[in-house]
């Protein structure tokens, strides 16, 4: 990354902000953008089975994403990275398809179970790479019926 992205986010790793500038960060490494949780994935711990002492890893999405919060940090950090890397021309248009995901986010939070709600983010999420690969940013602004339909049926709060 250019020094000038490193200074305006100087708590981000160069590798996570390449990561970011590829669309190769993936969602489940999100939470490394959060300050606070970047580097429990790490770290293994002994976790006792009821039975006996097994080592366990951290590095589980459930754990590291217990609420909309946990997500929403680190995303707001990735947004805003991608924003001061993309061309001046397009920010405006891209700022408002994550800002309309940021809403569309915290909605399904406040209507759905987590665990459904974190299913849809993180197909979501990997799929706005694949597009944001090839330069389209438009799949932030609107909703995924299909992902919906296979994450959030049945799931209401």
């Amino acid at each position: 990354p250019s020094p000038s992205l490193q200074s305006l986010f100087p708590t981000v790793e160069a590798a996570m902000i390449t990561a970011i500038i590829q669309h190769d960060l993936h969602a489940n490494k999100l939470f490394k953008l959060n300050f606070w949780y970047r580097n429990k994935s790490d770290h293994q711990v002994l976790m006792f089975n009821g039975t006996a002492l097994e080592v366990s890893s951290r590095d589980t999405v459930a754990k590291e994403y217990k609420s909309y919060n946990s997500v929403a940090v680190p995303l707001t950090t990735y947004f805003s990275v991608l924003i001061a890397y993309i061309n001046i021309a397009d920010v405006r248009d891209v700022a408002r398809h994550f800002q309309h995901y940021g809403g569309h986010l915290l909605k399904l939070s406040v209507d759905y179970e987590w665990s459904a709600v974190l299913a849809y983010h993180s197909d979501f999420f990997n799929r706005r790479r694949r597009e944001m690969s090839e330069g389209v940013y438009t799949g932030w602004g609107r909703q995924d019926p299909d992902l919906a339909g296979e994450h959030l049926f049945n799931h209401h709060k």
